[in-house]
């Protein structure tokens, strides 16, 4: 499994895609299940490690109500695919 972050069509072209991690700080984000105990959210590209601080804008206690906000345009969050 490989953790992806999500987004709505809608809540991006509201707000923009974010082009790098660093981006993604300036967005709304929403804490699931799996990122409830996390406090940053991790990138690999070529090789080098970034990370972003996470200040979730809206808590969820469970991945598909994370899932369904993001969904519902309220922001970005992390899951599995």
């Amino acid at each position: 499994m490989r953790r992806v972050i999500v987004a709505s069509p809608g809540y991006l072209a509201r707000h923009g895609t974010p082009d790098t991690p660093a981006d993604i700080e300036h967005h709304r984000i929403i804490g699931g299940s799996a990122g409830a105990q996390i406090s940053s959210w991790q990138f690999e590209r070529d090789g080098k490690v970034s990370s972003i601080t996470l200040n979730p804008q809206v808590s969820i206690n469970d991945t598909a109500g994370a899932l369904a906000a993001a969904t519902g345009g309220l922001g970005i969050t992390s899951t599995t695919s």
